[in-house]
């Protein structure tokens, strides 16, 4: 467990006050009480934001705990709290049934650190194992509030399959309030809980309020969590997700029908066949995902009826290669939705597997009528396509030259209109870094 860096008192200072106090009592006295009031600026800087290491040392935990019981500094500086497991994504020992040598993390241990920290703002759960056990967390007296809630790399499986499907829901169900939920890495081959006779059990915490959901980074959004009933859809104002497969794009469909305060929505539209196929895990499923992306109605989204929309996103849009071509088509699709008044800012972003820009195939006709039809637009953003690496012969200043002139060229239009712009390199594929 460690603490950020805190304040020390030069030693030169040290030395002079010394040197200066001797036997006066009165500026020995007066150095008593500059030495108190740094200790306690510096104690309230030091226990601002603590790093806890699972994989350290057994029972961390229990003794954070009981170190919080104790310590009121604690209780009223701590504002971040990063807490890191033993977890590696897409391990052969994630697939395995779960070991009795893993340090779990579970939500009656969190609901009691919680409990403690009153001042806490930032929670960070990394690389963890997260297992329902004990008393669920619905059962809890209260629910906390969080300005940042961060999941990373969390292996959700349970182990106790008369619990919750997936030990995550627990987790969330500790909060009724966030400003931000980010989650990313998801073990996606999550179990599903089962009860005695064999039946699937499906449950669902009370819903949270949160007002921005990144989701984004999550490999398939076709998992046993329905975020729909997760979320309480009324407070919703910024939402970051992909279109995956067929149930994935249902979910989000659901959730977004209750979104009337929506105001950006970031979408990732396809998949990246080339860089996907590494991951012998997903091999069967590419092509399903691909083909039932494009079979998709984008009305379902109803991404123009949404007053407060003004700024939209696309990332991961395949170009250049004839097996992800539907993803433009969807593109397309989903502009074609906006309402034309109210959206006032669009990104594009592209993924090309080609291996230089002066090759790549885009329907820029298409392009130029879908956002010619948005009257209200006052910036069109297009990042450098994200090309895959050791495949492009040019620098990065030469590739970006010569994206800005075709992007130009092929939207005169919108180029005349003087709301172009090209900087950035879009957002790499689900599963790159």
């Amino acid at each position: 467990m460690e603490g950020s860096p805190g304040f020390y008192l030069p030693q030169e200072m040290t030395d002079a006050i010394l040197d200066q106090a001797q036997d006066d009592k009165k500026t020995l006295r007066a150095c008593t009480l500059v030495a108190k009031s740094w200790s306690h600026q510096s104690c309230r800087y030091l226990y601002r934001h603590i790093r806890i290491q699972m994989t350290t040392t057994p029972g961390i935990l229990s003794t954070f705990i009981e170190t919080l019981h104790t310590s009121v500094k604690l209780h009223a500086s701590l504002q971040r709290l990063t807490i890191t497991g033993s977890y590696t994504p897409l391990s052969i020992d994630c697939i395995d049934a779960p070991s009795d040598n893993r340090l779990w993390l579970r939500a009656e241990v969190l609901y009691q650190i919680l409990s403690c920290l009153p001042a806490l703002r930032h929670l960070s759960i990394r690389s963890a194992y997260i297992e329902s056990g004990g008393m669920p967390s619905h059962s809890f007296p209260c629910r906390f509030t969080l300005s940042r809630l961060e999941v990373h790399h969390v292996d959700s499986t349970s182990r106790l399959s008369t619990m919750c499907p997936v030990p995550l829901l627990n987790i969330l169900a500790l909060f009724s309030e966030l400003d931000v939920l980010i989650v990313t890495g998801i073990d996606p081959l999550w179990k599903v809980s089962t009860d005695p006779a064999g039946t699937t059990r499906e449950y669902f915490p009370a819903r949270t309020m949160i007002r921005y959901l990144d989701l984004s980074a999550l490999l398939t959004t076709s998992l046993p969590i329905k975020w729909s009933k997760v979320v309480e859809p009324s407070a919703l104002r910024t939402l970051s997700g992909h279109l995956a497969s067929g149930d994935g794009n249902q979910d989000l469909c659901a959730l977004m029908k209750g979104c009337r305060a929506l105001e950006r929505v970031t979408l990732s539209v396809g998949t990246f066949l080339g860089e996907m196929s590494m991951f012998k895990i997903f091999a069967d499923n590419i092509q399903t995902t691909n083909e039932e992306t494009d079979g998709f109605d984008y009305r379902d989204l109803r991404l123009g009826s949404f007053p407060n929309l003004h700024s939209v996103a696309f990332n991961q849009v395949s170009v250049g290669h004839p097996r992800v071509r539907p993803s433009f088509t969807v593109l397309l699709g989903l502009i074609s939705t906006l309402h034309p008044e109210t959206v006032s800012s669009i990104t594009i972003g592209m993924i090309y597997c080609g291996i230089s820009i002066a090759m790549l195939e885009v329907d820029w006709k298409g392009l130029q009528n879908s956002l010619e039809r948005l009257r209200g637009l006052e910036d069109v953003i297009l990042p450098v396509p994200w090309m895959r690496s050791g495949c492009v012969s040019q620098t990065q200043e030469v590739v970006a030259a010569q994206w800005d002139r075709l992007v130009r060229t092929s939207l005169p239009a919108l180029n005349a209109k003087g709301i172009l712009r090209t900087g950035g390199i879009s957002s790499a594929p689900r599963g790159k870094v």
